[in-house]
């Protein structure tokens, strides 16, 4: 999984979806295959799917911490 960090966002990637983690505001996820420009969230149709994601982003954002 891809791992990126731009201000208070933390994304990763996982195939065909980007999930973004914003803090307080949640997260969104995006569908790149059929959204290439991130319009539609589809986080709620995908709860298995963000779960997931969400506990190898938060590893990641440990990881992250130790330097």
């Amino acid at each position: 999984a891809a791992y990126a960090y731009w201000r208070s966002n933390h994304t990763i990637r996982m195939g065909n979806f980007r999930l973004t983690y914003m803090g307080k505001k949640g997260v969104a996820l995006y569908d790149l295959a059929s959204d290439e420009k991130e319009t539609k969230n589809v986080a709620a149709e995908h709860p298995d799917l963000v779960k997931k994601m969400m506990k190898a982003l938060q590893a990641k954002m440990k990881q992250r911490d130790k330097f």
